[in-house]
C-alpha cells in the first residue's frame, strides 16, 4: 500500500523541544513531497503560531485549533466558530461555577486569557490579560 498523505500534529511530535523542525526532518517532508505525499500539520495551535514553519515546507493542508479552522493549499476551507451567544453563555457560567478557573478565548487570530501565558511554553503568542470575556465580539471569518 503506498503512502499518500502525512498528518502531524507540532509540539512534542513535529517540532524540537526548543519550537523548530530539524533540517533532517524538513529534507524527509520535502523529499515525501516531491514523490506526491501530501503534509498536513493538525493542531491546537492557531494559524499564526504555525505560518513560519510553512516557509519552506510543501504543506498541502492545515488543520488548526482542534480541527475548528482548516485551510487547503493556503486557502480558507472550513471554519466551526463558536457563535457570540454560545460562548458568551459558557464563558459565564464557568465564571460563575469555576471562579478560580484558567480560561482562554481566542477571536479572530488574537488570544484573550486571564492568567499569565508561560513564556516558555508559547513565546510567540501574543494575547491579551482580560477577565471580561462578555466584552468580547465574535465576527466569523468566513461562510
Amino acid at each position: 500500500m503506498a503512502i499518500k498523505m502525512i498528518v502531524t500534529d507540532l509540539d512534542r511530535t513535529l517540532l524540537r523541544t526548543d519550537k523548530t523542525i530539524s533540517d533532517y526532518t524538513a529534507d524527509i517532508l520535502n523529499r515525501c513531497r516531491k514523490k506526491g505525499i501530501k503534509i498536513i500539520f493538525a493542531t491546537a495551535r492557531p494559524k499564526r503560531t504555525v505560518d513560519h514553519f510553512c516557509l519552506n515546507l510543501p504543506i498541502d493542508a492545515l488543520i488548526l485549533h482542534n480541527g475548528a479552522v482548516v485551510y487547503a493549499d493556503e486557502k480558507p476551507f472550513a471554519n466551526f466558530g463558536i457563535d457570540s451567544s454560545v460562548k458568551d453563555s459558557i464563558l459565564q457560567n464557568l465564571s460563575k461555577d469555576y471562579p478560580n478557573a484558567t480560561l482562554s478565548v481566542e477571536i479572530n487570530d488574537v488570544l484573550y486569557a486571564n492568567f499569565d501565558i508561560p513564556t516558555d511554553i508559547s513565546p510567540d503568542w501574543k494575547y491579551t490579560k482580560s477577565n471580561q470575556y462578555t466584552d468580547f465580539k465574535y465576527c466569523r471569518l468566513w461562510r
